[in-house]
């Protein structure tokens, strides 16, 4: 688990929802900081801005303002992120807090500090909110996750580890159960987004998850879908976004399924497939 050096794993956050928001007042905010007039820019169905410590964003100054005042603190500016929500026209939803002092996301105790903590970072950023922000006079915090976000824990050896450079140079297997060309996105006190870079002339812009990637090696009947694949940390940092994990899990199951009903084990198959001699227990065209 981690990063080739540290080992520490990627921060995790307690994403939240506040609902009682002017959004039109929001977005001639958010307009005007960005330097358009939002009459002449329509509001989108669905929109979003960000903080960060890597760039200037249109409202950096505003949360400067704001740890200097007291009522914010450092770490909410390093990482900050909202999505207005479509079917809720006064919510927005909040990709943060997020904490960069847990090392081990598997520990229990450390995951539960971050749940109370988290609770307060947020409610400090609701009194931030309704002090700084058009729009937000009459905001409260409609929702809470009931659980903190992991983006990376335990990452299983599998038959195949799939590597940045696969994710980086798309590579395609015969195996494959999922696409992605989402970028090495890796979060933390300095953020890497590392773009995947797509040819001029390249047709299949996009990297392959093999099925050998969900099968745990050494180990008979047990698959892994989601942020445990086997993969390096940086290949994990692509993988691990929502879309791709639905994927993984579906193309689990189905093994798990298909070789229930066939009486054969997920590891024999492969190991048979190796040597030229697999069934049609696994179907990769599905």
């Amino acid at each position: 688990q981690g990063d080739s050096e540290t080992h520490t794993n990627q921060p995790c956050s307690l994403r939240y929802m506040v609902g009682g928001v002017n959004i039109e007042a929001f977005w001639r905010y958010v307009a005007g900081r960005r330097g358009v007039q939002a009459e002449e820019h329509a509001q989108p169905a669905q929109w979003s801005d960000a903080v960060t410590n890597t760039k200037e964003w249109a409202l950096s100054p505003v949360f400067r303002e704001a740890i200097k005042n007291g009522d914010l603190e450092e770490d909410d500016a390093v990482y900050w992120q909202f999505f207005t929500v479509p079917g809720r026209g006064d919510s927005i939803a909040f990709n943060c807090p997020e904490f960069f002092d847990v090392p081990d996301c598997t520990d229990a105790l450390a995951l539960s500090r971050v749940q109370m903590r988290g609770k307060q970072s947020i409610l400090r950023q609701l009194r931030f909110y309704r002090r700084y922000f058009p729009g937000f006079e009459n905001a409260y915090v409609s929702a809470v996750a009931s659980m903190v976000g992991v983006r990376e824990s335990r990452r299983a050896i599998t038959e195949y580890i799939l590597t940045t450079e696969d994710a980086l140079q798309h590579r395609k297997f015969e195996d494959a159960i999922a696409r992605s060309n989402y970028p090495v996105d890796v979060h933390g006190r300095q953020l890497r987004n590392e773009q995947i870079k797509v040819g001029e002339q390249e047709e299949e812009p996009y990297y392959e998850i093999p099925l050998r990637s969900l099968i745990v090696k050494d180990v008979n009947n047990l698959l892994v879908a989601g942020r445990s694949l086997g993969a390096s940390f940086e290949a994990q940092a692509s993988a691990r976004i929502i879309p791709t994990c639905r994927a993984m899990g579906e193309a689990a199951g189905i093994a798990a399924a298909l070789n229930t009903t066939d009486g054969l084990r997920v590891r024999a198959e492969m190991e048979a497939r190796r040597n030229g001699k697999g069934t049609s227990c696994i179907d990769y065209s599905l």
